[in-house]
């Protein structure tokens, strides 16, 4: 079941988060999808959004096929929404394995990328996986480098590579 906790974050600068151009409060919420009311339509849109440079530069973008894909390989379940001041703006998706979690998809709205969402809920995810004792491995397209350098900048480490992804471990 998708993972459901408040994720308060308090910033030195009189708790105030910075993206350059405006100053907020940050309160990031994550609930199960279920829980969430979303459609999963949405959730397709962002995927579609964030991801569909990198699908149609690897295999070629088939709406059909990728919705089927969508529908097949992200399950409900495994999917967890992401709300800033009750505002949604993006989702994780996780897969619990018998000896790991492996990130299936962090989708972040691209108005609400950069600002530092991404970093929390990953900090978050992390501080759970580590007192479970939890590895963490997650899959990132190749061609997608700004995601890859945010994984490596939270420490995540390549264990292996093939055509078109690169498949990581967060090295706790």
């Amino acid at each position: 079941m998708g993972y459901s906790f408040a994720i308060q974050v308090i910033d030195i600068a009189h708790n105030l988060w910075f993206d350059g151009n405006r100053a907020f409060a940050m309160h990031l919420e994550m609930k199960p999808f279920q829980e969430s009311g979303m459609e999963r339509e949405i959730l397709f849109q962002l995927y579609k959004k964030t991801l569909k440079t990198h699908i149609e530069a690897a295999f070629e973008w088939q709406e059909a096929e990728q919705r089927d894909r969508f529908d097949k390989h992200y399950p409900s379940a495994e999917i967890s929404i992401l709300f800033q001041q009750s505002e949604y703006v993006g989702y994780l998706a996780v897969r619990n394995k018998s000896n790991h979690k492996h990130i299936a998809l962090l989708l972040i709205e691209p108005n609400f990328q950069r600002i530092g969402i991404g970093r929390k809920v990953m900090e978050a995810f992390h501080a759970d996986a580590a007192q479970s004792a939890h590895v963490v491995t997650l899959s990132c397209f190749k061609s997608n480098l700004a995601a890859l350098a945010f994984y490596e900048s939270l420490g995540y480490k390549a264990l292996s590579e093939e055509t078109f992804f690169v498949d990581l471990q967060w090295a706790n």
